[in-house]
C-alpha cells in the first residue's frame, strides 16, 4: 500500500474517497507540512497502490 508521509510535527491523516487518490490532497499537504506530519494513504487499487491482478478482489459500484 502506497502512502505519502511528509513534514514533521503533530500528525494529520487524510483519507480519500472512492474513486480518488492521495494526489487530491496535494495543496493541503503543501500548506500543512511545514508544521505537521501529513500521512496520506492510497487505498488498494487506487493511486500509486498496487492493483490486484486476480479475481480475489471484486471492484463494483452498485446503485440502490
Amino acid at each position: 500500500m502506497h502512502y505519502l508521509d511528509e513534514g514533521s510535527g503533530p500528525p494529520v491523516v487524510m483519507v480519500h474517497g472512492n474513486p480518488s487518490w492521495s494526489f487530491y490532497y496535494r495543496r493541503l499537504v503543501t500548506a500543512l507540512s511545514p508544521t505537521n506530519r501529513c500521512i496520506v494513504p492510497d487505498h488498494i487499487g487506487m493511486g500509486m497502490s498496487d492493483k490486484p491482478g486476480d479475481d480475489r478482489y471484486e471492484y463494483t459500484l452498485e446503485r440502490r
